[in-house]
């Protein structure tokens, strides 16, 4: 069963998780929730980066900071170059689609 709604028996679900027992209804309503915010937040973190590196490409950032490529300045930066970068970001975003895909299926 699903809980959809921030109610149990039309109490409010508030407070903090900590203090409720691991065990209720609530914490586990609560959890789900902290799980569904961090997928939301990973996803929205992953398309800011692809953003971000677009930026970076279009005004050419490692010409102004002095270095030849973009490669070379994602490498001395973030240690990966930009097709790890990507790669880890096409992971890391099926890897969100497929926890929500089977979140949503449960």
């Amino acid at each position: 069963m699903r809980y959809r709604e921030a109610t149990i028996n039309g109490r409010a679900i508030t407070g903090p998780r900590e203090l409720r027992d691991p065990r209720s209804p609530e914490y586990a309503i609560q959890t789900m929730w902290s799980l569904e915010r961090w997928l939301d937040s990973m996803t929205y973190n992953a398309k800011h980066i692809v953003t971000e590196l677009e930026e970076i490409r279009s005004y050419e950032h490692w010409r102004v900071l002095g270095f030849e490529s973009l490669d070379a300045y994602l490498q001395a930066e973030l240690g990966v170059n930009e097709q790890q970068l990507r790669e880890w970001l096409a992971k890391d975003l099926a890897a969100n689609a497929a926890e929500k895909k089977e979140k949503n299926n449960a």
